[in-house]
């Protein structure tokens, strides 16, 4: 029988420094269950938040992997985030990502800054169910989410979706409010955030 990971709190929290890596989560034939964000950024005290630059996918779900969580997967609280050349998630090859909060929450002027990628990735006939927002902002207004990439897209439910490799619009459903509390935060118009890859490639974004 297979035997869940059951990490006990936040994978990595990372409070009032500077941090460079070349990625952060990778979860490769294996049942991951978290009950806490996957990253959390927080700021110091009064003093300033964190920042985390990454060439490589914030989260990367392989080879059939599972990821089944309660809790938002990213949090950033008046910090900032850098994805280079990458997306925040990815799940491929026949994975499954569900989680009942949000895939990444900005709050208290935080930056999500993703060059050249998108937030959200699916292929290789992968399952993505998102039961919260694509991106919830909070807190104080000023949170930005910046993305750069050259895909193109059609709209569903409000949100800029890049199909490729044979996936439709029927692949996808976005339902709700997508984005939360979008007055108190911008992101960077006409420009995809997810991109379905392949017919059997499912997304689910409920909003609630």
């Amino acid at each position: 029988m297979e035997k869940p990971i059951q990490p006990g709190g936040t994978l990595l929290e990372v409070t009032g420094a500077t941090v460079t890596s070349a990625r952060v989560v990778t979860v490769d034939v294996a049942l991951l269950q978290a009950s806490a964000p996957l990253l959390a950024l927080r700021a110091d005290g009064l003093g300033p938040g964190a920042s985390l630059t990454t060439s490589g996918r914030a989260l990367d779900l392989t080879s059939k992997a599972k990821l089944d969580s309660t809790a938002t997967l990213f949090s950033l609280d008046k910090s900032q985030l850098t994805i280079n050349g990458a997306t925040l998630a990815a799940v491929a090859r026949g994975s499954y990502l569900r989680t009942m909060g949000d895939l990444i929450s900005l709050a208290n002027g935080s930056t999500l800054a993703i060059n050249n990628g998108v937030l959200l990735f699916a292929s290789g006939g992968s399952m993505v169910d998102i039961r919260g927002a694509l991106i919830a902002f909070s807190g104080t207004p000023g949170n930005t989410v910046t993305v750069s990439n050259s895909l193109a897209f059609v709209n569903i439910g409000g949100i800029p979706v890049a199909l490729t490799g044979g996936a439709l619009p029927g692949n996808v459903l976005i339902t709700g409010a997508a984005i939360r509390n979008a007055g108190l935060g911008t992101i960077t118009p006409n420009k995809a955030l997810i991109r379905v890859d392949g017919a059997a490639t499912r997304v689910t974004i409920g909003g609630n």
